[in-house]
């Protein structure tokens, strides 16, 4: 098991791929992530398997879609992924990991059952700042520093960043925009509320300056994924290591009449950035075009790892696609799923 790589899984929340500038936006908002992804594989078609926090990180957790996840009360205070649902946390630690993870997204707290399989899991509640997630991961690793001396690390960093509100500290704040004097600022904005029920309308000007403030956040956590990863690297944990960067869900801002998420399965709510990194195993500078989802993790990672893949998942390995062999996962469809209202008119 020490031989195993260490596995490092980046969850940004609320990152759109077209938003990202290694997927060819026109802002240079990851140049950090940039150049780092080069040295492994971007898929150009990943997809979460729904448009809100919860489901699209049970699924991404399970490689099970949210439908198949046997639990009511999907948007309720007392939702929680079943204990009999294996999530990927666990079938690490049973291959000999030592589980770790660092959240700031209150679905990611341990009471919706995101905690299964840790040996410690951790939410950031007095900040939703990328610098103090990584601020409570450093204190960790300092304190505990022959992490992955005698057994593999998994590490799983979950970001808030650049989910609404759209409010990045200075210099990220204007980076994008600094001559915007009109009234949509964070604090109105907030989660849009006041948007999507009609209270306020945002001209152009003001959509303008909503996604320069959100691609200010986007470049923030680049800036700071550089911090972490490169205390990864001095402590020796990326020598050897599967390095996996994704999000749950995207934004909207005003496609289809539609803002923020939860409530459509536009591309723009769907389409997420993933990128793998693994030098010697995933090739470098390579961009796989084949429809994938990120309920294929779990596999993807157990099996690049050289640990058994459960059967009966909805996810699949990736392995073949990045290894540039034709597979099954050629032609097959990808879903994506979301709460609904009941049909009146239903038995």
């Amino acid at each position: 098991a020490a031989a195993r790589p260490n596995v490092i899984f980046i969850v940004v929340d609320a990152l759109r791929a077209d938003h990202v500038s290694a997927y060819g936006y026109e802002r240079p908002t990851t140049p950090y992530l940039d150049s780092f992804v080069v040295g492994g594989v971007r898929f150009e078609r990943a997809t979460s398997p729904s448009s809100w926090t919860f489901p699209s990180n049970a699924a991404m957790l399970t490689a099970r879609m949210p439908s198949r996840i046997r639990m009511s009360d999907w948007g309720s205070l007392r939702a929680k992924v079943p204990g009999e649902e294996v999530m990927l946390a666990e079938l690490l630690r049973a291959g000999g990991y030592e589980t770790i993870g660092f959240v700031n997204n209150y679905y990611l707290d341990a009471q919706f059952g995101m905690d299964q399989g840790f040996d410690h899991y951790e939410r950031l509640v007095k900040s939703e700042m990328a610098g103090d997630l990584n601020a409570m991961a450093f204190d960790w690793l300092s304190a505990n520093p022959a992490a992955g001396d005698n057994q593999p690390l998994f590490l799983f960093m979950y970001y808030y960043d650049p989910h609404s509100w759209y409010d990045p500290p200075p210099p990220y704040d204007t980076l994008y925009d600094s001559t915007y004097t009109g009234p949509l600022t964070p604090e109105v904005y907030q989660h849009g509320q006041k948007v999507v029920s009609g209270e306020i309308v945002p001209t152009p000007r003001d959509v303008e300056h909503l996604i320069a403030l959100y691609d200010g956040e986007i470049t923030y956590w680049d800036y700071q994924l550089a911090h972490l990863l490169a205390r990864l690297d001095g402590d020796g944990l990326l020598d050897n290591a599967l390095v996996v960067i994704s999000s749950d869900h995207g934004q909207m801002f005003g496609e289809h009449g539609k803002w923020v998420h939860r409530n459509s399965l536009y591309e723009e709510v769907l389409r997420v950035p993933l990128f793998l990194h693994y030098p010697g195993v995933v090739p470098a500078n390579a961009a796989i075009d084949t429809p994938v989802f990120t309920a294929d993790l779990p596999p993807t990672i157990l099996d690049l790892v050289g640990l058994p893949v459960p059967p009966a998942l909805d996810g699949r390995s990736l392995r073949p696609l990045i290894q540039g062999q034709r597979s099954a996962l050629d032609d097959r469809p990808i879903y994506a799923e979301m709460e609904g209202e009941p049909d009146p008119d239903s038995p």
